[in-house]
């Protein structure tokens, strides 16, 4: 027992080490665009991040950023390495896993698998807390093929993955077929579900957050009702969106397809169909021959089913987002690879399973080589090299440079803020820099808890702030009155003595007539803009980047800036 023990954790050893290595070379230098930069801040001052908060992100990643703080690595750089230590972690749990199975061959090509495949990649380079969720439900799945699970563990690490991410409640059945088939059911049912709500608890530590009054305090949950509303996402709504047939169609085409999904589901199809048929071999590496397969399909599904439940939209962006959210279930899909092949490894012998390897010189081919080629890379944001992504850093420093002393700047409209007010963001909050400025978010002015900060901080704001809400009163229950309605707020702005900038236009008649002109990287009144001199500052930052559906929609605001300058 004591020699398995001693393998396993060297197979984990191993393959951590290994992805590791595969990974940190490839992250982010800092952060990239879209969410990046607001997670970075929230975990740089422990504040709240958008709904639902994510404090399980925020205080690790709060955490980390102190503890790595004597490397001078930057707040980016060390949450991009974050990132990368919890893909690595993936891959070694899983490994881990199986080979404690017996499975000693399949858990090397089954890690292999996970680690070329492109959601994984994508996301372990980046700051984002997909990677984490993933590493959460690895941990959870290991626990779960332990010969002896102990509820309360296993409850907790499926509380914790869920808290990573909401998209990771699909992991539950793991945790009932690893304790319904031995002992008492309902005690150690009740052991589970306190378990779970012991996992869950770090929700619980939004108010406390809340109440520190951080400077990034998305929802301000500081009250039951604002608590419940954020864990919910209410905020975000239903949305128009695709039925679900249409939906599940999209994610199973444009998810499972290209980027190699297919690939460890299809290795692990065997055993399903025999647990189906229950003419499953006695002698496979699996505690419950029959159970196994079936419960790691049914999380998957229902957890493939949560991702498209959480981004109905198909356009670019919810694509994009997709990506990480079906990231658990693919750490699932490999799981059913591995009890697949382990179970072909148990009849083939020690001799012929040694053949099994040979499947690692195919999955570049049919996994990797996919991802990187074609439309869909560019499509989903499914960079596997970030190493040399600085356009959101760069945008940043320029956009500080050029602002004046006690500038006031807005990101306008609904989603630009991901492009340019999240790196602003980061910048002034992690990084500490220019705490003279005032950074508006355009597409938040409507929440009740965004004018209470507004008010609380910019005190010279609430007669604005008073017109605002009374444009609102009137605009009623509609949504395009209600997106118009800041007229009040930026004619007090543009009229007052602060210089006041826009990281996007708005319409005319937002700004009560008055006309907007570029900058260098900004919008301003006319006659307070400077242009820069010679070529395109983030020209030399944009062919860098890796190619994603944000840079496209980065390039869309330059062509718009450059055709307003033009006579």
């Amino acid at each position: 027992m004591r020699a398995e023990r001693r393998t396993t954790a060297i197979a984990s050893a191993l393959a951590f080490l290994a992805a590791l290595a595969f990974l940190l070379p490839r992250r982010a230098p800092g952060i990239t665009l879209e969410d990046a930069g607001e997670l970075g801040a929230a975990a740089a001052c422990w504040g709240v991040a958008h709904p639902p908060g994510y404090p399980l992100f925020v205080l690790l990643g709060g955490l980390w950023l102190r503890l790595l703080e004597p490397l001078r690595l930057g707040p980016g750089a060390a949450l991009t390495s974050l990132s990368a230590v919890c893909g690595a972690a993936t891959v070694a749990l899983l490994v881990g896993a199986l080979a404690a199975r017996g499975g000693r061959w399949s858990a090397g090509v089954a890690g292999l698998a996970l680690l070329q495949a492109g959601p994984l990649v994508s996301q372990s380079i980046v700051v984002e807390v997909y990677a984490l969720a993933a590493a959460a439900v690895a941990l959870a799945l290991r626990t779960a093929l332990a010969p002896d699970p102990r509820p309360l563990r296993l409850g907790c690490l499926v509380g914790l993955s869920i808290v990573a991410h909401p998209a990771a409640a699909g992991a539950l059945p793991l945790a009932l077929a690893a304790l319904l088939p031995a002992g008492p059911r309902a005690r150690r049912l009740l052991r589970l579900a306190a378990g779970l709500l012991l996992g869950l608890s770090p929700f619980l530590v939004l108010p406390l957050l809340a109440w520190r009054d951080p400077p990034l305090c998305w929802g301000q949950p500081d009250t039951w009702a604002r608590w419940s509303e954020h864990l919910l996402r209410s905020q975000y709504g239903s949305g128009p969106g695709l039925p679900w047939p249409e939906r599940l169609s999209l994610l199973s085409e444009l998810i499972l397809r290209p980027f190699g999904l297919w690939l460890p589901a299809a290795l692990g199809l065997p055993l399903l169909l025999a647990a189906v048929r229950r003419r499953a071999a006695p002698t496979a590496p699996v505690r419950s021959p029959s159970g196994w397969p079936l419960a790691l399909s049914a999380a998957a599904a229902l957890l493939l089913c949560l991702a498209a439940w959480s981004h109905p939209v198909p356009d670019d962006d919810a694509r994009a987002r997709l990506v990480g959210s079906a990231l658990p279930a693919l750490v699932l899909c490999a799981a059913l690879a591995g009890l697949g092949l382990a179970g072909l490894e148990a009849r083939l012998g020690p001799r012929r399973a040694a053949l099994l390897p040979l499947l690692l010189l195919l999955l570049p081919l049919l996994g990797r080589g996919q991802a990187l080629a074609g439309p869909d890379a560019r499509l989903f944001g499914l960079a596997l090299d970030q190493s040399g992504a600085r356009l959101a850093e760069s945008y940043a420093a320029l956009a500080f440079e050029e602002a004046p002393p006690g500038s006031v700047l807005i990101a306008n409209r609904l989603g630009s803020t991901d492009l340019f007010g999240f790196p602003l963001l980061f910048r002034q909050i992690a990084l500490g820099q220019r705490p003279d400025l005032l950074l508006i978010d355009r597409s938040l002015l409507r929440a009740p808890w965004y004018r209470e900060q507004l008010r609380a901080r910019e005190p010279a704001l609430i007669p604005a702030l008073a017109a605002l809400e009374r444009e609102l009163e009137a605009a009623g229950a509609d949504p395009a009155a209600q997106r118009r309605a800041s007229r009040a707020l930026f004619t007090a702005l543009l009229s007052g003595p602060r210089p006041v900038g826009f990281t996007d236009p708005p319409g005319p008649a937002a700004l009560g007539g008055a006309e907007l002109v570029p900058g260098g990287v900004l919008w301003w009144p006319a006659g307070r803009a400077v242009r820069p001199a010679g070529a395109d500052p983030l020209a030399a930052a944009i062919a860098a980047e890796p190619a994603s559906p944000w840079l496209e929609r980065f390039r869309e605001e330059l062509e718009a800036r450059e055709r307003a300058r033009r006579p």
